[in-house]
């Protein structure tokens, strides 16, 4: 005879120690079939000697060093951003940037990967996430906004590392720039075995003779980018003026020649 609370308790420790056996039990499988190694890094686009820093500050330009006094004296001078801090103005710019990379990632590259395991196309990172991540995990950085990563994101289920790694190095290297990985497969003490890794994605234009980077000026005229921020709006409940301030930054035409690669 036993009563509900002491039931659950037993349940509860027999329950947590089998869990803590998960992860010598999937490692041991990890390393019997090769499988607990980092990823091998894809080769480099050409003339790149080295990965790009994890940061966006070098390829983004509005959350660059040299973009940042601008974008302080547009705040406070502006109509359109007054009211509103330079972060404010970046992380919803970020937002639209991003739903609108994801959406030319969803054009250009239908279905990327997905010969190689199972394909997930999350929603983009959601713009109160990212005011998150800027204020705990950032707060120390001189631009929290730069180190912003993975707000456009895709998931690969694959059965091993070569199949990951064939899909890596089979990527258009005009597009596609590896970061970095963050890999718990050769860690014993993790339970979920995964390898994340950064890439930079640069959209195309591939109408022409020769295909050629997007900038912001293709961005904002193209008919498709409206549609983007209404989206972004919507999904992320985002203020009116929010919005309009961002667009009116990503309009500029300080911004017009440089790439959207993210």
């Amino acid at each position: 005879d036993i009563s509900g609370d002491g039931f659950f308790r037993i349940l509860k420790k027999k329950t947590d120690a089998l869990l803590a056996t998960l992860p010598d039990g999937l490692h041991d499988h990890a390393e019997k079939n090769g499988l607990a190694r980092e990823l091998k890094p894809p080769a480099l686009p050409p003339g790149m000697d080295e990965p790009p820093p994890a940061t966006q500050e070098g390829v983004i330009q509005y959350v660059s060093k040299k973009f940042n006094n601008k974008l302080n004296k547009i705040v406070t001078k502006e109509k359109e951003f007054l009211g509103m801090t330079a972060d404010e103005v970046r992380v919803t710019s970020m937002s639209i940037h991003s739903a609108y990379v994801d959406h030319r990632l969803k054009k250009e590259h239908p279905g990327l990967g997905k010969k190689y395991g199972n394909l997930r196309e999350p929603n983009v990172k959601e713009t109160n996430r990212m005011y998150i991540k800027k204020e705990f995990d950032y707060k120390d950085e001189k631009q929290p906004v730069a180190h912003l990563l993975d707000t456009v994101r895709r998931s690969l289920e694959c059965e091993n590392n070569e199949a990951q790694e064939n899909f890596l190095e089979e990527l258009d290297k005009k597009q596609f720039a590896f970061v970095r990985q963050k890999s718990t497969l050769p860690d014993r003490t993790q339970s979920v075995k995964q390898c994340l890794v950064n890439l930079v994605y640069t959209p195309m234009d591939r109408s022409g003779e020769e295909p050629r980077a997007l900038t912001f000026r293709d961005m904002v005229e193209d008919p498709e980018f409206e549609a983007c921020v209404e989206a972004c709006r919507k999904q992320n409940d985002l203020p009116s003026d929010h919005v309009n301030a961002a667009v009116r930054l990503l309009r500029s035409k300080r911004l017009a020649k440089h790439k959207i690669a993210m």
